[in-house]
C-alpha cells in the first residue's frame, strides 16, 4: 500500500518527464511539395490541384547581372490567393538551373547582396508568398560561407514582416556538388532541404565531348543493370549523405521526378554517340509513347520502369517513373521517417485534370487526399 501511494504521489512528476520531449523528437507535420514553373502553359493557376499539396514553390526569380529578373506568370497573386484559400503555402523559388555563377558574383559584393536580399524580401511580402526556396545550382568551394550567409540574411529579412516565413533549399543527391554545401550550418538556417534524388543520368555531355552514359534517372535502390555506377545511386544513399552532413529526418524532403530521359543505346551502361530526341521527356508524353507501342520494362533491383522503342524505330531506352515506382518511393519516404516528398514539376504529370504521379506517391506516403482533391477525381 505504501508503494502504491508513493507511485501515485510521484505520478505527476513522472508524467512531466514524459511530456517534456526534447525539441528534436517532436513530430513535424508531413509536407507534400510541388514546384510550379512560371513558364508553363500546360497548367494554368485555375487548374492546379491545390488539394494534393501542402506547399507549392513558384519557380523561378533569377538574377542577371546583379539584377532580379521575373518572367512568365511570376509573381502571381492569383497563385498565392488560390493556394491560401485551399490551406496551401506558397514559396517563391529563387535561382534555378545554372544559377551558380550569378549567385556567386552577387554574394561576393556586399552592396549587390544587400540589394538582392531587399528585392527578394519585397517580392515575397508584396505578393503574399509564405517564404523563399533558394536553388543555388551550384556553388564552388569559394562560395561555401557565402551560401550560408546569404540564406541566413534572406531568412532574417523575410521574418521582419512574417515571423513564420519559411526558408527551404534544394540540395544535390551526392557529394559531387554536395561537397560545396556546409551541411551543419545550412541545417541551422533552413526549415528543410529538398533532396534532388533524380538526374543521376541524363542527356548531357560530362566532359564537353562525350555524353553521359545511359543509366536510370532516379533509382530507388542500387542496381546491377548499370555496370558503370549502378551501385552508386539510391534514395538511401542520398538521404544518408545529408544525414551525415547534419540534417535531421524532420528537415529532409525527398524528390520525385515527373519526367525522364532517353538514350540512343542498346543497354544500360553504354555511352550514346548521338543525342536522343527524347532526351528530356515529360510523363504525359511518355504515356503517349506507350500507346504508340513502346514497351515498358521493370528493373527489380532499382524498382523503376524503363521503355524500349518499338520495332522499326532506332533502338532507344527511356528511364522514367510511373505510378508503381512512385508509390514505392512514397512508401520509402514514410518508412524512412522523412519530413516529406516533393515533385519537379507539377505540369509534367497533369493529364485530364489529374496529377497522376502525385496522387500515386501520396497514397503510400500517408497523405490522404483532401476533399477538394477527391472532388476532382470524381
Amino acid at each position: 500500500m505504501k508503494f502504491v501511494l508513493c507511485v501515485w504521489l510521484l505520478l505527476p512528476f513522472l508524467l512531466n518527464d514524459v511530456v517534456a520531449l526534447p525539441e528534436e523528437n517532436k513530430a513535424e507535420p508531413s509536407v507534400v511539395v510541388g514546384y510550379y514553373p512560371s513558364w508553363t502553359s500546360q497548367l494554368p493557376v485555375s487548374q492546379i490541384n491545390f488539394g494534393q499539396f501542402t506547399h507549392l514553390i513558384h519557380a523561378f526569380v533569377t538574377i542577371q547581372n546583379n539584377t532580379l529578373h521575373t518572367s512568365g506568370n511570376l509573381p502571381s497573386r492569383a497563385l498565392t490567393q488560390g493556394a491560401h484559400a485551399a490551406g496551401v503555402k506558397v514559396l517563391l523559388g529563387f535561382g534555378g538551373a545554372d544559377s551558380g555563377p550569378e549567385l556567386s558574383a552577387m554574394t561576393r559584393n556586399p552592396a549587390t547582396e544587400e540589394a538582392c536580399v531587399d528585392g527578394v524580401a519585397k517580392l515575397v511580402a508584396d505578393n503574399g508568398y509564405d517564404g523563399i526556396d533558394i536553388d543555388w545550382e551550384f556553388p564552388t568551394s569559394a562560395d561555401m560561407k557565402n551560401v550560408v550567409s546569404f540564406v541566413e540574411q534572406l531568412g532574417q529579412a523575410l521574418r521582419k514582416t512574417n515571423p513564420a516565413a519559411l526558408v527551404t533549399m534544394p540540395l544535390p543527391n551526392d557529394n559531387y556538388y554536395g561537397q560545396y554545401f556546409d551541411g551543419p550550418q545550412l541545417a541551422r538556417v533552413i526549415d528543410f532541404g529538398l533532396i534532388m534524388t533524380y538526374n543521376a543520368h541524363g542527356p548531357w555531355k560530362i566532359d564537353g565531348q562525350h555524353y553521359c552514359h545511359a543509366g536510370f534517372d532516379s533509382p530507388l535502390y542500387e542496381t546491377d543493370a548499370d555496370p558503370v555506377d549502378g551501385g552508386q545511386y539510391s534514395y538511401q544513399k542520398s538521404i544518408d549523405y545529408w544525414r551525415g552532413k547534419g540534417f535531421a529526418n524532420k528537415q529532409l524532403v525527398v524528390g520525385i521526378h515527373l519526367s525522364g530521359h532517353g538514350f540512343m543505346v542498346k543497354k544500360w551502361g553504354e555511352t550514346p554517340l548521338e543525342a536522343s530526341v527524347h532526351g528530356d521527356v515529360e510523363y504525359r508524353s511518355i504515356k503517349t509513347l506507350i500507346d504508340e507501342g513502346w514497351q515498358r520494362q521493370w528493373d527489380k533491383q532499382a524498382e523503376v520502369p524503363w521503355l524500349v522503342s518499338p520495332p522499326g524505330l532506332p533502338l532507344e531506352l527511356i528511364t522514367y517513373d510511373d505510378p508503381e515506382s512512385v508509390e514505392l518511393k512514397g512508401a520509402w519516404a514514410r518508412n524512412a521517417g522523412l519530413r516529406g516528398i516533393f515533385f519537379w514539376e507539377i505540369s509534367e504529370d497533369f493529364i485530364q485534370g489529374h496529377n497522376e504521379l502525385v496522387e500515386a506517391a501520396r497514397k503510400d506516403f500517408g497523405q490522404p487526399l483532401s476533399s477538394a482533391a477527391l472532388q476532382r477525381r470524381r
